[in-house]
C-alpha cells in the first residue's frame, strides 16, 4: 500500500495550483494550440494552399485529455546535497528520449526512486528518466498516457517527498498563430501593405526611426527556428536547436547548434490517435521578420526594429514544444547556463515567445523568466487566441512578462485575442477574414521542408507579440539599462486607446513613436540630473578639499611654532682697551685789524686778543676778553 506523506506548507501551496480541477482543465486543453481560426468571408481569397493547410488547432482539437510528461523540480537543500562529479559532457544529446545519460542531476533522482516505483505499482505504469534541465530540474515519461484523476495522483505522490519542490506536467505549447493564409508575392517592397507599422492603428515605427532603428540591441525569438531569406539573412545571428527528442524536431537529430527550421509539418496520427496531418507554418521566419526584416533594401518589407539582430532558438517542432525545451532556452537566450549546451555569445535583451496554451504557470516557468529578467532579459508573451480571459493561458500568465493581446486594422481587439487583466498591452495582429487585415512578414514557401523564401500575412497574438518586442528593442537601443518595470511602464503610458468588447484589453496599442521618445526624454532628465549631481559633488568635494588644504596649512603653521627654537642671542664683541685718540684739527689764528697809531682819533677803542699760548691744551681755541683803554 502506497502512503502518501504530508507535504511541507511551501509545497502544498505549489500543489495547489495543480488541483484536480485544475489538471482537469489543463489536459483537456494542453494539445490544442492556442491559434485563431479564422471565420471565412465573401471577400476573403480562398487560395488552393488555404484549402489544403489544416490548421494545428483544427488538427489537435479532439486531442485526448491524458498526461505523459512530468518536470520534477528540487528543494535547495536536496540540490545542495547531491554529488556534482558527473559533467555535462557525459550527455549525448541525439539519443533517444530516456536513454540519455544523465548527470548529477540523477542523484537528485535517484533520491526519490522508492516513491516512483511505489506509484509505478500503483498505477501499473513505468515512468523513465528522459534529462536533467537547466533549473537542475529531472523530465521523467510514463509508459501509458494518464487520466487527469491518475495524474494527479501521480504529481501528489512524488510531490510527498521531503526533496521535491514541485511536480507538473511537461505540456506541450503551441504557436499561437493562423497559418491558414495563402502566401503573398512579394515583387517590389511592399510597405504599403505595412499597416501595422504605419497606419492609424499601427505602432507608429517610422517615426521611431528617426531616433533608432535597433541597432546594438539582440533580440532571441523562442519558436520554430529559421530559414534564409534575404529580408532577414544579413540581421540572423548563431542561434540553437533546443528540441531533444528527433521525433519532432523533423531534422533528424536532437539538440544541436544548427536552429534551421526543418519544418514542422506533421502525418496522420503523429501528434495523437486521430490528428490529421498538418503543412509546415514557418513560424518562426514570419515572427522574426515582424522584429528585424532589413529596411531599404528593395526587398519585400521593413520590421519594427531593423537594425536589430535575431538569435532563432529553436523550440518548437512538430505537435509543439515541451516546456522542458522552452524553459531551457529562456535560460540560454538570456545568457544563463545550461548543461551540453555550448554559452550563448550573444545575450539577448529581448526574448519573444508567441507560444502559449490553457495552462498555469509553473515553477519552471516562473524559474526562467525570472532568470531571465535578472539577466537584463525583457521577455514578451503572446496572450494566446482562445478569445477567452489570459489568465488561463500560459506562459502569458506568468508574472514579470509582457503580455500581449491583438488588434485589428480598426483598432479593435481581434476576435480571437485573449482578453482580461493579465493583458499588459495591445498590438496589431490582424484579422484575415478581411482583405488585406493579415500580418504582412517573412515565410517559406514550402510545403513540408524549405523552399524558396516568400511573405504571406498571418493573424494572431503570435503576430501581435514581436510587435511589442520590435519596439522593446528601439527601447533598449536607447536606453540599455531599462529593467522589465520600467518597460512596462513606458509601454502602458505611452500606448493609444483600443476599442475593447471585452472586461480588459491592456492599456492600449503600443506605440513605437511615443515609447521611445519617452525612453530618450527619461534618459536624458536622468543623465542631465546626473550631471548636476556629479556637478554639485566635484563642487563640494573641492570646496572639503580646499577646506582642509587650508586646515592643514594653518596645523603646519601651529606646529611649526610650537616646534620652533628660540632664536641664538647674539652678544656683542667687547671694545679693546686703547687710549681715545682724539682727532687734531688745525688751529686758526683769526686776524685782527690793526692797532692805530698813536694820535689817531676814533669814536671807538680797539681792543687785543689773547696771545697764543693762552690755547687750552684740549686742543680747542678759546678766547681772552679784550679791555678797553
Amino acid at each position: 500500500m502506497l502512503r502518501i506523506a504530508r507535504p511541507s506548507q511551501a509545497r502544498t501551496s505549489q500543489r495547489s495550483l495543480l488541483s484536480f480541477v485544475t489538471a482537469t482543465c489543463l489536459l483537456s486543453a494542453s494539445v490544442i494550440p492556442a491559434v485563431a481560426v479564422p471565420t471565412a468571408q465573401a471577400n476573403q481569397p480562398q487560395t488552393t494552399q488555404a484549402a489544403q493547410a489544416s490548421n494545428t488547432a483544427q488538427a489537435t482539437q479532439s486531442a485526448p485529455a491524458t498526461y505523459n510528461r512530468f518536470i520534477i523540480t528540487y528543494t535547495d537543500e536536496a540540490k545542495n546535497a547531491a554529488s556534482t562529479d558527473a559533467t555535462a559532457d557525459q550527455i549525448d544529446w541525439s539519443a533517444a528520449a530516456g536513454t540519455q545519460q544523465a548527470t548529477w542531476a540523477d542523484a537528485l533522482y535517484t533520491g526519490i526512486t522508492s516513491d516512483v516505483q511505489s506509484i509505478d505499482e500503483l498505477l501499473n505504469i513505468k515512468t523513465s528518466y528522459v534529462r536533467s534541465t537547466a533549473l537542475d530540474a529531472s523530465v521523467v515519461t510514463t509508459s501509458a498516457a494518464l487520466t487527469p484523476a491518475q495524474a494527479q495522483q501521480y504529481m501528489n505522490a512524488l510531490s510527498a517527498n521531503s526533496k521535491v519542490a514541485s511536480v507538473s506536467p511537461d505540456m506541450r505549447r503551441y504557436a499561437t498563430v493562423d497559418n491558414t493564409s495563402a502566401p503573398v508575392k512579394i515583387n517590389d517592397p511592399k510597405m504599403n501593405r505595412m499597416w501595422s507599422l504605419t497606419g492609424e492603428k499601427g505602432i507608429s515605427a517610422l517615426e521611431a526611426w528617426g531616433t533608432t532603428r535597433g541597432q546594438g540591441v539582440t533580440v532571441a525569438v523562442l519558436d520554430s527556428g529559421i530559414t534564409a531569406h534575404p529580408d532577414l539573412d544579413a540581421n540572423v545571428l548563431p542561434g540553437y536547436d533546443f528540441i531533444a527528442e528527433s521525433a519532432f524536431s523533423n531534422d533528424g537529430n536532437g539538440r544541436d547548434s544548427d536552429p534551421t527550421d526543418a519544418g514542422n509539418w506533421t502525418v496522420d496520427d503523429q501528434c495523437f490517435t486521430g490528428s490529421k496531418a498538418t503543412p509546415s507554418d514557418w513560424h518562426g521566419t514570419h515572427v522574426a521578420g515582424t522584429i528585424a526584416a532589413i529596411a531599404n533594401n528593395n526587398e519585400g518589407i521593413a520590421g519594427v526594429a531593423p537594425e536589430a539582430k535575431i538569435v532563432p532558438v529553436r523550440v518548437l517542432g512538430a505537435c509543439g514544444g515541451f516546456d522542458s525545451d522552452i524553459t531551457d532556452g529562456i535560460i540560454w537566450a538570456a545568457g544563463g547556463s545550461v548543461r551540453g549546451v555550448p554559452a550563448n555569445q550573444h545575450p539577448a535583451q529581448v526574448i519573444n515567445m508567441s507560444i502559449g496554451s490553457e495552462g498555469t504557470c509553473t515553477t519552471p516557468y516562473r524559474q526562467a523568466i525570472a532568470q531571465a529578467n535578472k539577466r537584463g532579459s525583457i521577455v514578451v508573451v503572446a496572450a494566446g487566441n482562445n478569445n477567452f480571459d489570459a489568465s488561463k493561458s500560459s506562459p502569458g500568465n506568468c508574472e514579470d512578462v509582457i503580455t500581449v493581446g491583438a488588434t485589428d486594422k480598426n483598432g479593435k481587439r481581434s476576435y480571437f485575442s485573449n482578453y482580461g487583466s493579465r493583458v499588459d498591452v495591445s498590438a496589431p495582429g490582424g484579422d484575415r477574414r478581411y482583405w488585406g487585415g493579415g500580418i504582412l512578414s517573412t515565410l517559406n514557401a514550402g510545403k513540408t521542408a524549405p523552399g524558396k523564401a516568400d511573405y504571406a500575412e498571418y493573424q494572431g497574438t503570435s503576430m501581435a507579440a514581436p510587435h511589442v518586442a520590435g519596439i522593446v528593442a528601439l527601447m533598449k537601443a536607447v536606453d540599455p539599462k531599462l529593467t522589465y518595470a520600467q518597460v512596462k511602464k513606458v509601454l502602458q503610458s505611452t500606448s493609444q486607446s483600443v476599442e475593447c468588447d471585452q472586461s480588459a484589453c491592456g492599456s492600449g496599442i503600443v506605440n513605437a513613436a511615443r515609447a521611445v521618445q519617452q525612453v530618450r526624454s527619461d534618459r536624458e532628465a536622468a543623465e542631465a540630473a546626473a550631471a548636476e549631481a556629479a556637478r554639485k559633488k566635484a563642487e563640494e568635494e573641492a570646496a572639503r578639499k580646499k577646506a582642509a588644504e587650508e586646515a592643514a596649512r594653518k596645523k603646519a603653521e601651529e606646529d611649526a611654532k610650537r616646534h620652533q627654537a628660540p632664536a641664538p642671542k647674539v652678544t656683542p664683541a667687547p671694545k679693546a682697551n686703547r687710549p681715545v685718540t682724539r682727532p687734531s684739527r688745525p688751529v686758526t689764528r683769526p686776524s685782527y685789524p690793526s692797532r692805530p697809531r698813536h694820535g689817531h682819533t676814533s669814536r671807538h677803542r680797539s681792543w687785543y686778543g689773547a696771545s697764543a699760548n693762552t690755547y687750552p691744551s684740549s686742543g680747542y681755541l678759546s678766547f681772552a676778553s679784550g679791555k678797553h683803554r
